[in-house]
């Protein structure tokens, strides 16, 4: 492993100003194929900061020709690009992540973290989940890479994410830490170790610098129901990983898309609340698939 280097991150408030001023920029090119990159390059440096030198924009667009300009290529473009604005401003280029070359730390957001049992190698089952993380800014931003965890190491590591710390004293906690599907939508640093990245970037290091904790905090506090109505006006005791909304109909649910009430394939049981992200079926017949996959 590469011993990870001193903790330095840029602003994400200043990279998704970009990131949209690309895509703004961008999109009049959506649905035509690229034969001459030139005019890709153009536009995208003329909203670059004066330090990008224009050979280095073109070196990191090369990638295009050929393509159609889908709306979802325009988003990764204009993402890693925006990403990756140091590196370009040092007269390096950024184009799509092939393998991870130098150890650096990026952050990532929690897209989803679902449970997953593992059998360990002792034999017997290892509780815990599986996160899939959105890598934000570096060389291999923004590609989507997953990573398991126990609960143990969930449990241990989210006062570090901005949950409370558990009171000795029976107080009630502000910010209490219940079940992994709360780390959604989260943020935290990751250190990208070359010898651990053979197909996909890999990670063992992490850490959750002030400016990260602070977006955590905020996400938190929302649902906490501070200085945020509930869509479904549940009280406070009805915690968000509950409900069945998904963060594509509110911005701080613990899943990606909403559930959907039916009949569950698998069970057969009828009126249940049905993941579409987890194959459809309901969250008893979820916990059921999960305790078999271990075995």
């Amino acid at each position: 492993m590469t011993e990870p280097s001193k903790l330095s991150l840029p602003s994400l408030k200043a990279m998704f100003k970009l990131r949209a001023k690309l895509v703004e920029e961008l999109s009049v090119y959506e649905d035509n194929r690229v034969d001459d990159v030139t005019d890709i390059v153009d536009a995208v440096f003329d909203v670059l900061p004066d330090q990008v030198p224009y050979d280095v924009v073109v070196d990191s667009l090369r990638h295009l020709i050929s393509h159609t300009l889908t709306k979802e290529l325009i988003s990764n473009v204009s993402h890693r690009i925006a990403g990756n604005i140091r590196r370009l401003k040092a007269g390096r280029s950024a184009p799509p992540w092939v393998c991870q070359r130098f150890g650096e730390w990026v952050p990532v957001q929690i897209l989803a973290a679902q449970r997953r049992n593992m059998r360990s190698r002792k034999g017997g089952d290892k509780v815990g989940a599986e996160l899939t993380l959105k890598i934000m800014t570096g060389t291999c931003c923004p590609l989507i890479i997953t990573k398991w965890r126990s609960l143990r190491w969930l449990f241990h590591f989210s006062t570090k994410m901005g949950f409370s710390k558990r009171s000795q004293t029976g107080r009630a906690n502000q910010f209490p830490y219940l079940v992994p599907e709360q780390y959604t939508s989260l943020r935290m640093a990751v250190w990208l170790d070359p010898q651990l990245s053979r197909e996909l970037p890999g990670f063992r290091t992490v850490d959750v610098p002030a400016s990260l904790r602070v977006w955590n905090k905020s996400v938190l506090k929302k649902r906490a129901r501070i200085d945020f109505t509930c869509m479904e006006n549940y009280p406070t005791t009805v915690p968000c990983h509950r409900c069945w909304r998904g963060y594509e109909s509110c911005p701080v649910a613990t899943h990606r898309r909403d559930f959907v009430e039916g009949k569950c394939p698998r069970c057969s049981k009828t009126d249940q609340l049905l993941d579409l992200d987890q194959g459809g079926v309901c969250q008893l017949c979820i916990r059921q698939i999960n305790d078999e996959e271990a075995t």
